[in-house]
């Protein structure tokens, strides 16, 4: 599966009042913590990957959300294109996060950052929009799309930048970079 994401620096207020006014189903609110780790054996930094652990838990009363924290084991590739940040994406649920956080380690796998995200998430036609304040980085909108086929990313890129533009938001201030990028940058 290829994620195709525009990520922008946005206030979240004007994209909300449109979301709104496009009917975009609200799927609520959350807050994620993301670890990323480095291997032992290749700098993750220079080959452009990143191994995550996701916990997140719901911080409001949409039935749509579920109730407990919930983890998740991500690996992303290196980026493929340079108008968006698509990038192959494998994920797993996980039913311990304790567990996991021990057998990454025990494997030599070393915690590089945390990134403390509070998202709000919509859904519209084939979109997914989180309104995204990032603890120590800022306030970002992401809209993105998941495809199948590298042979679609221009296309799914197209009609992400259009809607982008739809929503009053400027595409060509889109940003590769991550947030665990942009906190690395902004810690230093």
């Amino acid at each position: 599966m290829l994620e195709v994401e525009l990520k922008v620096p946005a206030e979240h207020d004007s994209v909300k009042r449109e979301l709104q006014q496009r009917e975009a189903i609200r799927r609520g609110e959350l807050t994620q913590k993301d670890r990323y780790y480095n291997a032992p054996h290749r700098d993750f930094a220079q080959t452009d990957e990143a191994l995550r652990i996701r916990t997140e838990r719901p911080t409001d009363d949409s039935p749509s959300q579920q109730v407990a924290t919930t983890t998740y084991l991500t690996y992303k590739g290196a980026k493929l294109e340079e108008s968006s940040k698509t990038r192959p994406e494998h994920e797993i649920k996980v039913d311990s996060e304790e567990s996991l956080v021990q057998i990454i380690e025990s494997l030599g796998f070393e915690i590089a950052a945390a990134v403390i995200k509070h998202r709000e998430v919509y859904e519209i036609e084939q979109f997914e929009i989180t309104l995204d304040n990032v603890e120590e980085v800022g306030e970002f909108i992401e809209i993105e799309c998941e495809i199948k086929s590298e042979e679609n990313v221009e296309a799914a890129s197209s009609k992400i930048r259009e809607f982008a533009s739809g929503l009053g938001i400027d595409p060509t201030t889109h940003l590769r970079e991550s947030y665990l990028e942009m906190k690395l940058r902004n810690d230093n």
